[in-house]
């Protein structure tokens, strides 16, 4: 696969992970509204015999809430799996390559040319115009590389494989004593991974990714389900 495509693969997964981040971030809101929420959905069940149901329901979003997160964060060996697989590892993998940050630094500069119609016959003015063009395309690509660091060998990314591996994908005979999940690592992680999603929309797809408004409706569509749930 030569760099073109693989640049093309690598902004089809970006679009696949922001998917995912929009995903999780409506796991969680609909988690914690249930079950943080000041007591307002949880005092509805105590002592009811409908309270398994809601601790199956709240296990199943916070489950699923992991199992997302772990996917944003699969990283295959190299093969059949990782060439199939769209996930933060696996883009940085593809992003690193040389040949593919200059082929990314080519497709920015045609994204962000200068309308030399627009701007007239100055040469000057066209020069400096080019000039800030190619500050901006070098500011995206210079913002890649650190990402990385933000997630490599965090102990959170750690605890979500360890539960998605050990519990959930699969049942370990002999689970790990340390690294085990808890309520609130996904979450932490996921606050982790939308700065990291939002940069890469924005330095390889020239897209202004925002998620507060994805916040926002998770959090008047989940009160709505669960006012629903306890009005019942």
């Amino acid at each position: 696969m030569n760099a073109i495509d693989q640049l093309d693969r690598a902004e089809e997964i970006i679009q696949k992970l922001d998917r995912n981040v929009r995903h999780a971030i409506y796991l969680g809101e609909y988690f914690a509204r249930g079950a943080y929420n000041g007591n307002a959905v949880r005092k509805h069940f105590d002592n009811s015999t409908a309270a398994h149901g809601y601790n199956l329901v709240l296990d199943s979003l916070y489950f699923e809430l992991v199992l997302t997160m772990a996917r944003l964060y699969d990283d295959p060996v190299k093969g059949g799996k990782a060439d199939n697989t769209a996930s933060v590892p696996i883009v940085m993998e593809i992003l690193l390559d040389p040949l593919v940050m200059e082929e990314l630094r080519k497709r920015l500069m045609q994204r962000h040319a200068p309308d030399r119609s627009a701007i007239g016959p100055d040469g000057s003015t066209i020069a400096l115009v080019v000039q800030m063009a190619e500050k901006g395309v070098e500011e995206k690509l210079n913002a890649i590389g650190p990402l990385r660091n933000t997630y490599k060998g965090h102990h959170l990314l750690q605890r979500i494989r360890t539960a998605r591996n050990e519990f959930m994908a699969h049942t370990a005979m002999n689970p790990s004593k340390n690294n085990r999940v808890a309520y609130g690592d996904a979450e932490q992680l996921l606050a982790l991974t939308i700065p990291i999603v939002k940069q890469l929309q924005y330095s390889v797809r020239s897209t202004g990714a925002s998620y507060d408004r994805e916040r926002e409706i998770a959090v008047e569509t989940s009160d709505s389900f669960w006012k629903k749930i306890v009005s019942s």
